[in-house]
């Protein structure tokens, strides 16, 4: 690997360290923000920008036998259908092929390679572009890769070999990104479900807080006004120093879930149901959606006498005499039910 030096003597079209950094914030930034779809074009715009290309392409290429099929295109200054253009040359095209034998690793191709193979020639042409630089990163488990490239298009300058690090780096950290982004959005898309948005921490064992999400910053800050951390609000820090599992405040309930030396922490605004322990919840929701005495049970893995059992102590808890009245409890609460 090149070394990282701040400026390039090569050309004023490199990247250097600074424009390395403030990208790679950028896109941190932007990945716990954005949905799915509207981060892939934002970072693929962002890194065009980055390395003064005026096209980009980032999708998934999978094998299909012998054949690499490209899927789930995202691109910048592309024509419309490139994505079936890849296709249609994907068993000749030089940079697709390089890039898939040297999986993490960036290629730079110019216009000997680009139009000196038939297949893509054919796409640099269609696409009008003399500078390609371009890595694959290849998943086992599922065995499909990452693909991203960047090009400049005619009477541009190359892309220096330098260029290279800072692509491998960026590609690498964009990939690990996409994931960040990926959860992040099943989290909204949970909370949204939920309609009670549920805020996540993490801490040590001192409960010192070493990540929170904006939700857990909100609604901690909403019971606590005057909390600014390190440490967890103290009637968090007590709860879990004596073993409880579940905190109720005036506006948010907290749970407790140990991993390994460290607590996951989730808060969100006060239910109708947090009287409950979390048997008696789930109980209450299951027979709320709907089910019997006997398909709770099943669902559960209790007894139909248990099932009863739990049934009297919920309804002793929340006051109330009968299933309707529960149906709407569970229903104000933004619970999603389980289906039947």
């Amino acid at each position: 690997m090149l070394p990282l030096s701040r400026n390039s003597p090569e050309s004023d079209l490199c990247m250097n360290i600074d424009t390395f950094s403030a990208t790679l914030q950028q896109l941190t930034e932007a990945c716990h923000q954005l949905p799915v779809e509207e981060f892939r074009r934002h970072a693929l715009e962002t890194m065009a920008e980055a390395f003064n290309a005026q096209i980009g392409w980032w999708g998934m290429t999978y094998e299909d036998g012998e054949n690499f099929l490209a899927h789930s295109s995202c691109y910048t200054g592309m024509p419309e259908g490139c994505e079936e253009m890849l296709n249609l040359t994907h068993g000749e095209n030089l940079v697709g092929n390089r890039c898939r034998s040297a999986p993490g690793e960036a290629c730079l191709f110019g216009p000997p390679e680009l139009y000196g193979n038939m297949a893509t020639a054919v796409l640099a042409s269609y696409m009008d572009i003399q500078q390609v630089i371009a890595i694959s990163l290849r998943d086992p488990q599922l065995s499909q890769s990452t693909f991203l490239s960047l090009a400049r298009k005619e009477k541009s300058r190359p892309f220096p070999p330098s260029d290279a690090s800072f692509f491998k780096l960026l590609a690498s950290h964009l990939a690990e990104l996409l994931k960040i982004n990926f959860l992040c959005h099943i989290s909204r898309m949970r909370d949204i479900r939920t309609q009670n948005p549920i805020g996540r921490a993490m801490s040590d064992a001192a409960c010192m807080v070493h990540i929170a999400d904006r939700v857990f910053m909100q609604l901690v800050g909403d019971e606590w006004p005057d909390w600014k951390g390190p440490q967890l609000p103290t009637a968090l820090t007590t709860s879990i120093q004596n073993g409880l599992s579940k905190f109720l405040g005036s506006r948010i309930s907290a749970e407790f879930f140990p991993c390994d030396r460290l607590w996951l922490v989730t808060v969100n605004e006060r239910s109708l149901l947090d009287v409950l322990d979390r048997r008696e919840r789930e109980v209450a929701i299951a027979f709320a959606a709907g089910g019997s005495y006997k398909h709770v049970a099943r669902q559960l893995g209790l007894a139909p006498a248990t099932v009863r059992h739990y049934l009297r102590h919920i309804y002793e808890k929340l006051s109330i005499s009968n299933k309707a009245t529960l149906v709407s409890m569970v229903g104000n609460t933004g619970v999603p039910r389980p289906d039947n």
